[in-house]
This record gives structure tokens, C-alpha cells and sequence, in this order.
């Protein structure tokens, strides 16, 4: 697209051709002439980062800060990612009275360790960190300059600030009873080689993030600048935002002409990546959640209740009605974390369910970040500004992939969005399931445990089969094995077979009666072809041999070895040792089964093989390369439905959910 001089962007980013490639966002705009909403020109812009504030620590910038967002925040799975828990507590400290109490004599190289505290009496830490006393120091003396300091009256005495760092010793004692504490500290810093042969490394021995840990034992001088002081409201306190974090803003103030949303948006997208950092992406979250939650409490009451008086709540009726209806809760419909808000998902689950009956396909789609070379790339490139091809970084190393992956937490879950997409755009292709069409289709995006993005999708398949009985079992037997199966001799599925294996956590083992057993019913009872098996009738015989089998059979899937198992990939040797016949075998299925289910055909060695796309649909496959699940929904009779049609939404819904668990 061909963009004139007076675009904001041609500025900042001169092309010699003039063309450069928009987003979705902003490519409307831009078509019709008129700068976008989320241009930087709109004072979303950011200053240079001057040489004093580049590469300090977190504690370092702490120390600087007029506000300390204090904030949990803790360690995710192998990979560390992070996540927050609790609210960001916004605590105003007084920055001359803390750069005081660091060391007032001090040469350029020297390292001191700090602890910093919620309170002095604390004996755990909110940071611990290595800093450099002299790049506080320069950094302080660039920021009282700067027009967010001054406007905030954040003002240290100059002749306190020429004093200080003129002397090589280190005459630092803050109590007398420290002197022996500070003096063993100090012999332990070997602080001088290190900062000379290796500048990169601003924190040895620390920690760069608000992680808390238990285990780190150090000699330390402890600081606890927010102690005494009140802790103010974070959508309420000016520049809250700008003050908590110096490096990113410079000491200037932001007047963005848009929304909290947008302007959060723009940041983590910011080409130069100072804003991905894990304390501020976690820090804009809880204030847009916040501000969010402000901005509907009046407004939601009103519109359920009437006016809201005094007098309306100290009537013991009047909030009783308030929670009998649930009308208190609906300040919260537009935060995806809360309850009120997949309550309304829930509904339009269950409308989806009436309208259009049960869907076709659950899929669920997990994250691999360390298997998307090309995520790698992109964020290597972004991260440490190294330009790697796809084959050096699937030669990292894990702990390597993993420092890249939680250095950029955004850039990790907007890739994985973008592959979603992708994928529904295959699914919505006339031709990736034959005459079958995608026609409608939900889902919901969660975040795992280990910090990454999950997917769970409804979808549903134009004219695809379902079971009214043994009239077209055929038909729907034709249909899943034409597109599902468990397979790991496959060589066209073999690159995507390490993704889809099971391997019991705890996650997914469970203990019943003293008896252990995994949630997803693995290892699953091998089939030499696709069954649909439904329940004994009330009056079979020999339900309690049959029951006794059936316990058999899963004892050997779970004690049989892989040796074994090239044994029993012969059916008829798998029956020879349980002493049994296919019709007994099947007996002994039907005999645990409570609803009709379809049994998928398996060799023994594919027992713990979840299912999975077949061949013959590869490129969905080769978009997801993760771990992901895959369930059959329409295919299985709807029984409830048939006999009770007026049933109410909740017993639709526990039906359609109850279908998913096939085997």
C-alpha cells in the first residue's frame, strides 16, 4: 500500500518504496485515508531509551520508581513461564529516601546484594537481586530532570547528589551491630573480573523477574522503602502506571487519545519490545481488569435493580434479591476470568446445542512452543536480535527455547492464535473433509497450567452421519475411519506421532477404592476394526463373568511391556492368552459401559495412542504440531433428547458433555 508523507509512519519508518504491508486493525483506516486508532502518532509513541536507563535489573528499577507494584508472581511448569496471583498492590515510596540508604562512597564497578521487603520484621523477600549502586545513581540524576518526575515534585538535593561517588572506599554502615554482616559481604562480591569481562551480565547470582523464592540464601542488605505507607488505588493514582515502570516510559508522560485497551494493545505490540516484559504485560492485565470492574458497578445495578440507595441496601429484601438473582454479579460479564461471564458462554453453548444438535467434532488444540521452529525464529530475532534459521533453533537447547519462550509471552500467544485461525480457515475449505462442510463452530481459549494457550472447539459438519441404530452403524463406522484414527505404524503420520502419545502425570491418574486409574481411560482395550458397542440389557447372563473379564483385560494393557506388545499386536494371540473368544471380548466391554460408545480399531501397541486426524487429512496435522485430542459428538444417539424434548438447557448440556468420552 502506498503511503504519503503525511502518515506518521513513513516518518518513523522511512521505505525507500514507500509500500509497507498493515495489519488487519489498521488496514481500513488506512484504506479510506484516515490514521489509524492505534497509530503511534497518537501519542502511543515512546521516547528513546537514554544509555543510563537500558539493561537495569528489575530491582535496579525498582529502587528509581516513585510507585512499587507489588505483585505474586510465580514460576509455570518445566519452562517457567508466569503467572500472577492476587491483586497488583500499588504502594507509593519516596525515591530520594531510598537511593539514601544504598552506599554513598562507591566506584563505577561496584556490586552490592539487596533484599528487598514488604517489611523490615519479614523474613521472607519480595526480591533479591545483585545491584549496581552507580547506575542507580546515574539513572536517578537523569530522571529528577525528567518532566514525570518534576510534575510528581520527585526532587533529590544536588550537592547530595555530587557528594556521592567521589571516593574509592566504601565506608557504608547502617547500624553498627551490621558491620561484620556488610565487611563478609563485601569480601564475598569478586565483583571486579566479572564486570569487566562479561558487562552483559547485570545480575549474577539474582534474580531478573518478581519470582519469589524460598531458597536463595544470601548476605544481604535489606530495604523495605514501602513499609509505613499507604497503598493507593491503581486506576485512581495518577501516572500509576508511567511512575511503576521508568525504563519503559523515560520519565515522560503519556497522553494516549484512546482507550486503556487499546493503548495496552499498542504496548505489547510495540516494535521494540519493552512493554512484552512479564511484570508489565501482568501489571496492564490487572489494571484494565480493574478499571474495567469500576467502570460497570453502577452502571450493571442500575439497569438489573433500579436505583441503588442507602436505604435500598440496608433493606435485608432488597439484597437477598440481589443474590437470589444474581444481579450483583453481572459487574463482572465482561472479564473472561469470572463467573458471570461463562455463565453467558454457557448459554450460548446450550442455544448452539437446540438449534443446531450436538456437534460433530470436540477438538482440543495445546501450544508447542518449543516445536515451532519458526516461533523461534521470530522471537530470537525480537528478544536477543540474533537472525537464526529454522534449523538452528530446533537445534536449542530446551533450557535455551525456553528462556526465548517466556522472554515474550505475547509474541508466544498471538502466533498461537494465528495458527487457530489458520486452522479454522482449512476447516471452513470445501475440500480438507470432502462433501463434509464446516457450517458452525465455538470455542473457548484457556491457559494450561504450564502458562500456554489451550484451545477447546465445538464443530459442526454438514450432513455428517449419526447413529439412529443399526440401520446406518455402517455408514457412521465408514465416516470415523475415514477421518479419525490410532495409528502409529502410519509412515505418512509418523512425523506427528510424538505429539499425540500419552504418558500418565499427575494430571491425569486418579485413585478410586485403592485402585489407581487414568481420568482419560487409558490404555484403551484393542479392536481389530471399529465397533459401536452399546450396554448389556438387564436380563444378560453372566454379567459377573463377564464383569471379572473385563478386569482382566485391563490388567494386561497396563502391566503388558513393549516386548510384549509386538506379541499381542496379533488379535487372535491377544485372545489365545486371555483364554477367551471375540464375542466374549466384546461381552466383556459392553459390560462396563453405561451408554452406547464407539470402540476405534487398535493394535495393542497403539493402547495408549489417543486418536487423532487421519492421513488422509495431513494439512490440519501439520498446523496444529501439538498435542491435541479429538472427540466424536454427533455420531452417538441422542436418547434423552427423543424422550424428553422440553428437558431443561442444563440436562442438554450435561448430555452433550457426558457424550464426550469415547474410546
Amino acid at each position: 500500500m502506498n503511503v504519503g508523507n503525511s502518515f506518521y509512519l513513513s516518518r518513523k519508518f522511512p521505505s525507500p518504496s514507500g509500500i509497507y504491508l498493515f495489519c488487519s486493525t489498521c488496514r481500513q483506516a488506512v484504506s479510506k485515508g484516515r490514521l489509524p486508532s492505534l497509530c503511534l502518532s497518537n501519542g502511543l509513541d515512546f521516547p528513546e531509551i537514554p544509555e543510563c536507563l537500558k539493561n537495569l535489573t528489575c530491582l535496579e528499577e525498582r529502587l528509581i520508581s516513585p510507585r512499587i507494584p507489588f505483585m505474586r508472581i510465580i514460576s509455570l511448569g518445566y519452562e517457567r513461564q508466569c503467572g500472577i496471583r492476587g491483586a497488583v498492590v500499588n504502594v507509593p515510596i519516596s525515591v530520594p529516601d531510598t537511593v539514601s540508604a544504598l552506599p554513598r562512597s562507591f566506584n563505577s564497578t561496584h556490586v552490592i546484594q539487596v533484599h528487598l521487603k514488604r517489611k523490615l520484621e519479614y523474613s521472607h523477600n519480595f526480591m533479591t537481586e545483585t545491584i549496581r549502586p552507580a547506575r542507580v545513581l546515574e539513572a536517578v540524576r537523569y530522571l529528577v530532570n525528567t518532566e514525570l518526575y518534576r510534575k510528581h515534585n520527585i526532587i533529590f538535593d544536588n550537592d547530595w547528589l555530587n557528594q556521592v561517588g567521589d571516593r574509592e572506599e566504601l565506608p557504608f554502615i547502617a547500624d553498627e551491630s551490621d558491620r561484620e554482616e556488610v565487611e563478609q559481604l563485601l569480601r564475598q562480591q569478586l565483583y571486579s573480573q566479572q564486570i569487566d569481562q562479561q558487562e552483559e551480565e547485570l545480575n549474577p547470582g539474582g534474580h531478573e523477574t518478581l519470582l519469589e523464592n524460598n531458597n536463595t540464601e544470601l548476605e544481604r542488605i535489606a530495604l523495605a522503602p514501602g513499609e509505613g505507607r499507604r497503598p493507593t488505588n491503581l486506576t485512581l493514582d495518577e501516572d500509576a502506571e508511567e511512575l511503576s515502570f521508568p525504563t519503559i516510559s523515560c520519565g515522560e508522560i503519556f497522553k494516549a487519545n484512546v482507550t486503556y485497551a487499546k493503548k495496552a494493545r499498542s504496548q505489547i505490540r510495540f516494535y521494540d519490545r519493552r512493554c512484552a516484559v512479564v511484570p508489565k504485560v501482568l501489571y496492564m492485565y490487572k489494571f484494565y481488569e480493574m478499571q474495567r470492574i469500576q467502570n460497570t458497578i453502577s452502571i450493571a445495578l442500575r439497569k438489573k435493580s433500579g436505583a441503588v440507595t442507602a436505604a435500598n441496601i440496608r433493606d435485608e429484601s432488597f439484597v437477598d434479591r440481589l443474590v437470589q438473582h444474581d444481579d450483583g454479579y453481572h459487574i463482572l460479564k465482561g472479564l473472561r476470568s469470572a463467573p458471570a461471564h461463562w455463565e453467558a458462554e454457557k448459554k450460548k453453548v446450550i442455544a448452539m446445542i437446540r438449534q443446531f444438535g450436538l456437534p460433530t467434532f470436540f477438538i482440543t488444540l495445546s501450544a508447542a512452543e518449543s516445536r515451532w521452529n519458526e516461533l523461534l525464529v521470530i522471537i530470537s530475532l525480537l528478544v536477543d536480535g540474533k537472525n537464526i534459521n529454522e534449523d538452528e533453533a530446533a537445534a536449542l537447547s530446551s533450557t535455551e527455547k525456553a528462556r526465548l519462550i517466556r522472554s515474550d509471552p505475547v509474541t508466544c500467544s498471538r502466533y498461537f492464535d494465528y495458527r487457530l485461525r489458520q486452522l479454522l480457515k482449512v476447516f471452513k475449505s470445501s475440500e480438507i473433509f470432502g462433501e463434509y462442510t464446516l457450517v458452525h463452530y465455538y470455542w473457548r481459549i484457556e491457559f494450561q497450567h504450564r502458562g500456554s494457550p489451550h484451545s477447546h472447539g465445538m464443530y459442526w459438519l454438514s450432513e455428517a452421519p449419526r447413529l439412529d441404530g443399526a440401520e446406518n452403524c455402517d455408514q457412521v463406522i465408514r465416516f470415523v475411519d475415514r477421518f479419525i484414527t490410532t495409528s502409529g505404524e502410519d509412515p505418512e503420520l509418523q512425523e506427528f506421532i510424538q505429539y499425540q502419545r500419552h504418558k500418565h502425570s499427575s494430571s491425569c491418574l486418579r485413585e478410586l477404592r485403592g485402585q489407581e486409574f487414568c481420568r482419560f481411560n487409558m490404555p484403551y482395550p484393542p479392536m481389530p476394526e471399529t465397533l459401536v458397542l452399546y450396554p448389556l440389557e438387564e436380563n444378560e447372563t453372566n454379567v459377573e463373568h463377564s464383569k471379572e473379564l473385563f478386569k482382566k483385560i485391563k490388567e494386561l494393557l497396563k502391566s503388558s511391556s513393549d516386548e510384549e506388545a509386538g506379541t499381542f499386536n496379533n488379535f487372535n494371540l491377544f485372545l489365545t492368552h486371555l483364554d477367551t473368544t471375540f464375542e466374549e471380548y466384546k461381552f466383556a466391554i459392553r459390560s462396563s459401559l453405561k451408554k452406547p460408545q464407539i470402540f476405534l480399531r487398535r493394535k495393542f501397541s497403539d493402547r495408549k495412542q489417543p486418536e487423532f486426524f487421519s492421513a488422509e487429512i495431513q494439512d490440519i496435522l501439520r498446523l496444529i504440531v501439538s498435542n491435541s485430542q479429538l472427540f466424536l459428538l454427533r455420531l452417538l444417539p441422542s436418547t434423552k433428547a427423543k424422550e424428553q424434548p422440553t428437558a431443561k438447557s442444563q440436562c442438554i448440556l450435561k448430555e452433550a458433555l457426558s457424550e464426550l468420552r469415547f474410546t
